[in-house]
């Protein structure tokens, strides 16, 4: 009888512990989240122009919320952008940011060059260029670009934009050929607008935006004084 008995109770404890399903302990659903949010900013910042271009070099870690980004970034445009993006990620908590930026020797990153694109002195037909900005603005700092001078119209445009300044910094254009000059990006067009002081200002700007990544057109509207 009493071995009757012990054998219904292990059998009674085993139908329980069959019946029981195991489960993701909580300890594998965070590292789950983890991998997936890592994943998210990693897919997010493909998307972002230059930060695509960055981000296969980028290890990031995610570990309850806290994200670690580490590695190279050719500006530190480019680690401010990366840096803001992932801050501004759901799920996100906090970021360590060990992201090192890189330069040329010159201390100046250096852009692949391109084939320049084409510059039209007259719109065609169908193109509706930006109103024509032309102010003379406070004086130019040395060394510092006037960005409001070189806006996009959209976010989407703001990659182009930024590349814009960059390749101008390359070409060691002086910022204070750009005080009268206003650089408006648009799906990839680029309008130049306003006042220049002679022909060499005129040449050098068109030259280096014409070799910027992403341009696909520019429409010269700038005048000698």
């Amino acid at each position: 009888m009493k071995i009757t008995y012990l054998f219904g109770l292990i059998g009674s404890v085993c139908l329980v512990a069959g019946c029981a399903s195991p489960g993701p302990t909580s300890g594998q659903a965070r590292a789950e989240a983890d991998r997936a949010l890592e994943n998210h900013i990693r897919a997010e910042l493909s998307h972002y122009g230059d930060l695509g271009a960055d981000s296969p070099n980028i290890q990031i870690v995610a570990r309850d919320g806290t994200v670690t980004l580490a590695g190279p970034v050719r500006s530190e445009k480019n680690r401010e952008m990366m840096d803001s993006l992932v801050r501004n990620t759901a799920g996100v908590n906090a970021v360590n940011d060990q992201l090192l930026v890189t330069y040329a020797p010159t201390g100046i990153e250096s852009p692949t060059q391109y084939p320049p694109a084409p510059v039209y002195t007259t719109i065609p037909a169908g193109v509706n260029p930006p109103s024509p900005v032309v102010v003379p603005g406070p004086a130019a700092i040395p060394g510092e670009y006037p960005n409001p001078r070189i806006r996009a119209t959209t976010s989407a445009d703001e990659p182009l934009a930024h590349r814009i300044v960059n390749q101008l910094r390359y070409d060691t254009v002086p910022p204070e050929w750009l005080q009268g000059v206003t650089v408006s990006v648009t799906g990839g067009n680029v309008y130049l607008q306003g006042l220049v002081d002679n022909e060499e200002q005129h040449h050098a700007i068109i030259a280096s935006v014409q070799h910027c990544r992403g341009v696909v057109a520019i429409y010269d509207q700038t005048q000698l004084r």
